[in-house]
């Protein structure tokens, strides 16, 4: 359980109460798979050994990546040999692990106000560009300090895109990267809010130990918290040891499950926003009180990922992940309320699917197949009506296509629309293309003809 202060701010529904900052402990998990600091400068120095650019006693401590880039600076004149050693092509194709998608969706949601992280690879980069993260500003380094945003990905090292000069890994390049320069001022600016969080910093390699004593220089005294999160014993943290953090600062966990963690406590609060909507849209409206246990527990396994997914398919948005605070609650509530109607109905429970398709399953048995669509208050019926007509031979592709599509949140009343055997020959038991008929139903005349719809559906 992490701690009740920490489960507040990321809750909060103002957002941006909490800052991310990662090491390379985050990449490590797979399918990222990318060595710790430690095993990084053991590989590169051992390769560095077997192509005689460095000899064995050149380097002090070859463990530590930046007595390392000291060594190979001073022998060659630049870290050009030590970057390449590093083998940086790994870096910019680096896959993201769970904790990785967890994060850039934090960062979408705005529960999280900024990730600085301390590591070389695009592996944030690629989750975001996954799940939709347009929104989050990534900056690369100095250059891109005018393009800083409400939502941001700092790299404070430089990444993989940077050229081999750029990356932070000597002594002197730290030293000046702090020194009233561009690093000391991403620190105060964004290690200063209510919660700042250490993420996978493994060993106290100079190179983290440094910039991390410094970032945390930068948290104000009156400051909530500073935690440091590992998977291993507080006692066995050499990390937590170096920086003199107290014991409750202290969380054990791993990169992916405390990002988990997080992400559970958001989607909470989200289903919590749902389920006030839902009662006020009864209590409002004289809608029948719907039993959504059922749904709030099936939404509850699809995790905030899978909720905000549902969002962008129910509401047509061209993005992968749609965040609560681009869509009405009141839009989602209506839908939710109408798929706990045909529960109902249909003695079944309903099972969320992508494309917003939702099945009704009665045990092993499929009850009814449908579409939940919302026009999000702007969309008219017809308009809506070409969307789905546009998405139907994708959705008919499946073993049981969907027959018609719920929808709510329609601007004007229901628009005629011609049959569809009037302008295409009707067959219905086609064996290639199956039924071609596809109803469109308000939540309203569902709930107003309960019976008629749930015969079309089933």
């Amino acid at each position: 359980m992490l701690p009740a202060n920490l489960l507040q701010a990321i809750a909060e529904p103002a957002g941006g109460r909490v800052v991310l900052v990662i090491g390379a402990g985050c990449s490590f998990e797979p399918p990222t798979g990318l060595p710790l600091s430690r095993q990084c400068a053991e590989q590169a120095h051992a390769e560095l050994l077997a192509n005689g650019i460095l000899v064995i006693g050149d380097c002090p401590d070859p463990s530590d990546i930046s007595a390392l880039a000291d060594t190979v600076v001073r022998k060659t004149g630049n870290q050009d040999a030590l970057v390449g050693s590093m083998h940086p092509g790994r870096f910019k194709t680096a896959q993201p692990n769970q904790g990785h998608t967890l994060a850039a969706i934090l960062l979408i949601e705005r529960a999280v106000s900024c990730v600085v992280t301390l590591n070389f690879d695009l592996a944030l980069s690629a989750a975001l560009q996954m799940v939709g993260g347009s929104d989050v500003e990534i900056i690369q380094g100095p250059e891109d300090h005018g393009q800083l945003g409400a939502i941001n990905l700092v790299y404070l090292h430089r990444n993989a895109n940077s050229s081999p000069d750029a990356w932070i890994l000597t002594t002197d390049a730290l030293d000046n990267a702090w020194r009233g320069q561009w690093a000391e001022v991403i620190g105060r600016r964004f290690i200063s809010g209510p919660v700042t969080v250490f993420v996978g910093l493994g060993s106290p390699a100079g190179v983290l130990l440094y910039s991390v004593s410094r970032l945390l220089a930068a948290v104000p005294a009156r400051a909530a918290r500073v935690y440091l999160v590992d998977p291993g014993l507080p006692e066995h943290s050499k990390f937590f040891e170096a920086l003199g953090l107290p014991s409750p600062s202290y969380i054990q966990a791993g990169w992916s499950a405390f990002m988990q963690e997080l992400a559970d406590r958001v989607l909470d609060s989200h289903l919590q926003v749902l389920d006030t909507a839902c009662n006020s849209l009864v209590n409002t409206h004289g809608l029948p009180a719907e039993d959504l246990a059922p749904v709030w527990a099936t939404l509850r396994a699809l995790g905030l990922e899978g909720l905000g997914r549902l969002r962008a398919r129910w509401t047509l948005s061209e993005g992968a992940y749609l965040p609560s605070y681009a869509v009405s609650a009141d839009l989602i509530a209506d839908l939710l309320l109408a798929a706990a109607c045909l529960e109902r109905l249909l003695h079944a429970r309903a099972k969320f699917e992508s494309e917003g398709i939702v099945e009704f399953r009665d045990g092993t048995h499929i009850a009814g197949v449908i579409v939940l669509a919302s026009g999000r208050g702007v969309y008219r019926w017809a308009k809506l009506d070409g969307e789905l007509r546009h998405k139907l031979p994708r959705l008919q592709r499946r073993d049981l296509p969907p027959r018609c599509a719920i929808i709510s949140g329609v601007l004007g009343g229901r628009a005629i629309t011609p049959p569809e055997n009037i302008i295409l020959e009707d067959k219905p038991e086609d064996i290639v293309t199956g039924p071609s008929w596809f109803g469109m139903f308000s939540a309203d005349e569902l709930r107003q003809k309960p019976d008629e719809v749930r015969k079309r559906i089933a």
